[in-house]
């Protein structure tokens, strides 16, 4: 049977293989929150500041067809990308609003990088129920112009801080006169 001064022995030498076990596993979680740390400071477009939401307007409309139910129309979105970083672009959710009521909507796969400070045409289709685009024609013979509005989001890759979509608005208005038959 060992004695007391054999018993702290033994305690010591099996105390110090632990300490230092005890001490590499606090060197790793140091290290593995230092690497967190970075990879999270690297996945922020820029630590401090938000991320834009981009300026979308349409730059083309055309129909592609029409049936007694529905409209689909052919829209080519210009996107400005404000940011000091690129977006990767993966899809976008528009609706288009005209004079106060929604009048089309559609969904698109983009797969797009767009660069810091730059712009991109992207196509894509929308659809609109025959219904209130026939009741919203008979009412534009009472208007001057023909308000619109276009908005969404656009989804992006994105790191652990950075938001997969962005909300985008954009609106304007388009004068009837100019557009009208003269007599």
């Amino acid at each position: 049977m060992p004695t007391g001064t054999e018993t702290i022995r033994s305690y010591r030498a099996d105390a110090a293989p632990n300490n230092g076990v005890r001490a590499r596993s606090r060197q790793r979680e140091a290290w593995a929150a230092l690497m967190v740390g970075a990879l999270l400071l690297h996945g922020c477009a820029a630590p401090g500041k938000r991320l834009e939401s981009p300026h979308i307007s349409i730059s083309r409309i055309a129909i592609e067809s029409a049936t007694i139910f529905e409209m689909e129309m052919a829209v080519v979105l210009r996107i400005l990308n404000t940011n000091e970083v690129p977006l990767t672009l993966k899809g976008a959710d528009v609706t288009l609003e005209v004079n106060g009521k929604d009048f089309a909507h559609g969904v698109s796969r983009i797969e797009t990088i767009l660069p810091a400070y730059d712009a991109a045409m992207v196509p894509m289709t929308l659809y609109s129920s025959m219904i209130p685009m026939v009741k919203g024609l008979l009412k534009l013979r009472k208007r001057r112009s023909l308000h619109y509005r276009v908005y969404g989001k656009v989804r992006i890759e994105g790191g652990f801080l950075m938001p997969g979509s962005l909300p985008f608005s954009s609106s304007g208005e388009l004068p009837l006169d100019k557009a009208r038959p003269r007599d």
